[in-house]
């Protein structure tokens, strides 16, 4: 389980403050600068709680300390917080991002035919938005950029209806400008190549 950022930093302001220096030191920006103060730090409570313990008490040798470094370590090498899970907790799973929220069950084995109609389904120029939530609403965030698009999605439904089914929203640009958003599993707009039988189920709903 995990809090969004403006209780994180009341809950944990030891920690907080060592997430936002080693951002710094690293070229990021501090956390309440790129993200909306309701998205949720994807670092286990457990975790955050020893890690703030020993930073006000300075003990060495502390199980906390271990918990610090290694918070420390992925805060400086990965700027994307939404991806901070899948280092920490998720360090084996071979198919890396976006694993806090669903476990991948892929067959070990295919068959000819579905590696010959092996294709990306993620499309240049479209946007991906994840979606959080805080106890009044639902909030989109471009997954690349950290940009907000919940007031271009302006469909609290959908974006409920995302959070719920384990989706994120694909927005696809028209010729006239304007974006579809269409709500999918998430695991199917990964940058890695599921087949035709996996894309077939993809798509829940346009107007959910």
């Amino acid at each position: 389980m995990s809090i969004p950022i403006k209780d994180f930093q009341k809950a944990y302001p030891y920690l907080w403050e060592a997430i936002n220096e080693a951002r710094i030191e690293s070229g990021s920006n501090k956390l309440d600068e790129e993200y909306s103060p309701y998205f949720s730090i994807p670092i286990k409570l457990p975790d955050a709680s020893l890690a703030d313990n020993f930073l006000a008490k300075n003990k060495k040798g502390d199980l906390g300390q271990a918990k610090l470094d290694k918070i420390i370590e992925i805060v400086k090498s990965e700027p994307n917080m939404f991806r901070w899970s899948d280092h920490l907790y998720y360090q084996n799973n071979p198919r890396g991002l976006y694993s806090d929220r669903y476990k991948t069950n892929k067959s070990k084995h295919k068959n000819k035919e579905e590696n010959t109609m092996a294709r990306k389904n993620v499309i240049t120029g479209e946007m991906i938005a994840l979606v959080e939530t805080d106890a009044n609403s639902f909030i989109a965030k471009n997954r690349d950029t950290g940009e907000d698009l919940t007031e271009s999605i302006n469909n609290q439904k959908k974006l409920k209806y995302a959070w719920e089914n384990k989706g994120v929203l694909r927005g696809r640009t028209k010729e006239d400008g304007t974006i579809i958003w269409r709500v999918v599993k998430e695991k199917f707009v990964r940058e890695d190549e599921p087949t035709i039988n996996e894309i077939a189920p993809v798509v829940v709903s346009e107007t959910a």
